[in-house]
């Protein structure tokens, strides 16, 4: 199979995991979408789980790619609505992503805040160490604290999932959960 086709085919069931979830994902209507023969599919994936484990990785190397291509604002504020808008402008592959998690988090390594791999919630301590360099915060636990407002944002990603929001309306979102996580941590200001 060609790079193109498997680009293809994970692409397809990204898109039917972050709607129908596991169980909603079927590899004939997959192998349908993508005009790729059964056979085909299953001589390159051998299972479904195969395949969502090959596109978990891939697009978790993806996000993780296309944020650190973010260039980080001086700004605390600005930084912190930057990296929201990041997650509403991939909500796709973050809902793929989160599903596979749910349907799979007993496999994950536990750690000691749960099964949540720490690499998940690394772009927001990014922003919350840049709040304590800044002078601005002081957290006793700046991990949790990722943790707590990455399923925060997490939480309004699968909540407005598949819409596609307005422009106006994102960015009122993004301001409006800023607003919140910024008066949250407001106890932790220096």
């Amino acid at each position: 199979m060609s790079l193109p086709t498997q680009q293809k085919i994970l692409s397809i069931a990204r898109h039917e995991l972050a709607v129908h979830g596991f169980e909603g994902l079927r590899m004939r209507t997959l192998s349908t979408l993508s005009g790729v023969a059964p056979s085909v599919l299953y001589y390159h994936f051998s299972n479904k789980e195969d395949l969502l484990k090959s596109l978990y990785e891939t697009t978790n190397s993806e996000l993780g790619e296309a944020r650190k291509a973010l260039k980080m604002p001086d700004d605390f504020e600005h930084a912190l609505k930057q990296r929201i808008l990041f997650q509403f402008d991939h909500a796709e592959e973050i809902t793929a992503v989160l599903k596979y998690y749910l349907h799979f988090r007993l496999q994950f390594i536990q750690n000691s805040r749960g099964y949540l791999p720490e690499k998940t919630y690394l772009h927001i301590e990014e922003i919350l160490q840049l709040g304590e360099e800044k002078g601005l915060y002081n957290f006793p636990d700046r991990k949790r604290e990722s943790r707590v407002i990455v399923h925060a944002i997490n939480g309004f990603i699968l909540e407005y999932f598949p819409s596609i929001m307005a422009k106006k309306e994102k960015g009122e979102l993004v301001d409006t959960l800023s607003d919140f996580i910024l008066r949250a941590i407001s106890t932790y200001q220096v």
